[in-house]
């Protein structure tokens, strides 16, 4: 996986999460942004891992996003150990 591939994952979390208001307000009081926070909040380093986790919490959640972007689910956790800067081994790339 590339950084602009977790990159990539990263933003369609926050989309999933921004489009379902109930997982929007769980994440806002998770991470204790406001919404008009969150923009300023997304050019900080670890946001975007740290959406990923927010996302891996939920199995469902985790579940349902993975296969709309049809994803394997360990792909979630690859992305977000890409993003906070862990070094891995990439099978199969």
């Amino acid at each position: 996986m590339t950084p602009e591939e977790a990159d990539g994952i990263a933003a369609a979390a926050l989309h999933y999460i921004a489009a379902d208001p109930a997982l929007l307000t769980l994440f806002i009081d998770h991470t204790g942004l406001s919404p008009a926070d969150l923009r300023l909040a997304a050019s900080q380093p670890g946001f975007w891992a740290a959406t990923l986790g927010f996302l891996r919490q939920s199995e469902a959640e985790c579940l349902v996003f993975a296969s709309n972007l049809a994803l394997d689910p360990h792909d979630l956790a690859q992305a977000q150990r890409l993003l906070e800067g862990g070094r891995q081994e990439m099978e199969g790339d």
